[in-house]
């Protein structure tokens, strides 16, 4: 059975099953070799661990949330570590988030030894600090593939397969293409050297696969970045020239935290409006709207992505259960939102408190769709 629709078509709550550096991963949740306190197996449901893994991985899913440079390979990416000269790794940077200095190739350069020494270094399971020290890993391994055509095309490649390889047989992966473009310093060195560049890269990556594997289709949405509305105009351009099925554009979202949100600053007031604008003119061209709300600030973001961004989805939102305004608006039968619920990503990113308060939990009170 092959499946069309595209972000707009209100898909059931949809599980994240590729192993990524990112770890929001149920399949890490449910290993059979973790062990209760007491020694024993874990169960859920009453079966056996690898019994529940194998069951999951066997159906037949829809994945809609899904960051495609959170599920690289991680050894594609440790190869790929292990062949740059150190000099061309950055030394360090502040991060937007926190502006804390980030000691980037010390991280990197010390943790080659091993695949599992790398994958821990660069993966966000077992560290705190919520979704900022999340972010903080994807600039670790960032310079990496920024700019480079063929590393993000065999990345893209990967991913494809291990979604096949999982049975999920529709993905719309997400990405800012400005985070994988080079750096302005590095564009006369490199094959991708703007975001358009790297669109079509991954559009002709994707729409091969697709033509290859039409049972297993994977279509994309682009992502504006919180902090960075300077950049939202042209993600909605790309959006709207890329715009299709079969390996195409199909919506677009605001990711990276949720700063704009803030209505008591002038600039943050300023990202806001400049986010909207973009997103409306994407809407308008007939492209869906996913925004990230409701995961690291209140239910009210909830809203103001619903109401004010036009989201027809939302990505993660667990605030909402805090939020009586945001629940009825959710809980609404005319205008229910799709929730894109992330069971280990909300537990990493510290969204909700430990894992035995998951989101679904109150969203089965109100029959969440």
């Amino acid at each position: 059975m092959r499946l069309r629709h595209s972000l707009l078509s209100g898909c059931v709550l949809t599980l994240g099953l590729v192993h990524s550096v990112f770890a929001g991963n149920i399949l890490s949740t449910l290993r059979p070799d973790r062990m209760s306190e007491n020694g024993s197996k874990q169960t859920v449901g009453g079966r056996k661990d690898h019994a529940v893994v194998d069951w999951i991985r066997k159906a037949p899913k829809a994945e809609l949330h899904v960051h495609l440079d959170g599920a690289f390979d991680v050894a594609l990416l440790w190869k790929q570590a292990k062949a740059m000269p150190p000099e061309d790794i950055p030394k360090e940077k502040h991060t937007p988030w926190s502006g804390d200095l980030l000691q980037i190739r010390e991280q990197l350069t010390s943790s080659l030894g091993s695949l599992p020494e790398f994958e821990a270094a660069i993966s966000a399971e077992g560290k705190t600090g919520g979704l900022g020290q999340v972010l903080d890993c994807f600039e670790l391994f960032f310079p990496l593939v920024k700019g480079n055509k063929r590393i993000i095309e065999e990345l893209t490649a990967a991913f494809c397969q291990a979604q096949m390889d999982q049975n999920v047989i529709y993905t719309e992966v997400r990405y800012a293409p400005h985070l994988l473009a080079a750096a302005a310093s590095d564009i006369p060195k490199t094959t991708l050297p703007d975001a358009a560049s790297v669109v079509t890269a991954i559009t002709n990556v994707l729409q091969a696969w697709c033509k290859t594997h039409p049972d297993f289709p994977v279509n994309q949405i682009l992502c504006c970045v919180d902090g960075m509305p300077d950049i939202s105009p042209e993600v909605a351009e790309l959006a709207i020239k890329f715009k299709g099925h079969e390996g195409g554009v199909v919506g677009v979202d605001v990711a990276c935290g949720e700063f704009s949100f803030t209505t008591d600053d002038a600039k943050h007031i300023a990202a806001f409006n400049t986010h909207q604008a973009a997103l409306r003119k994407a809407k308008e061209a007939g492209l869906g709207v996913t925004v990230h709300a409701g995961e690291s600030g209140s239910g009210a973001n909830v809203v103001r992505a619903l109401e004010q961004y036009g989201a027809d989805r939302i990505g993660h939102g667990y605030s909402i259960f805090s939020h009586e305004e945001a629940l009825a608006r959710c809980r609404d039968a005319a205008r229910r939102p799709h929730i894109e619920v992330c069971p280990t990503s909300s537990i990493m990113c510290e969204s909700v408190p430990d894992p035995d308060h998951k989101p679904r939990t109150g969203a089965r009170t109100w029959d969440a769709r």
